[in-house]
């Protein structure tokens, strides 16, 4: 849930709120949160970074 609200957020220039989900997604699952790291760069960041465009067609699914 926090990766869905840091990634909304993200979409939305909401930085503050990706910050702060991001933020403790990376002290819960740091494995996770690494895999997108794009989220702690600005949009314009971002955009720049090799392979950007491509994470966001990933998908995780959470099954309890």
């Amino acid at each position: 849930m926090l990766l869905s609200l840091a990634r909304v957020s993200h979409e939305m220039e909401n930085y503050r709120e990706v910050k702060e989900a991001y933020g403790r997604l990376k002290i819960l699952d740091p494995g996770l949160a690494k895999r997108f790291a794009y989220l702690e760069l600005t949009r314009e960041e971002s955009s720049r970074a090799a392979g950007a465009d491509r994470i966001m067609e990933v998908v995780l699914w959470e099954e309890e």
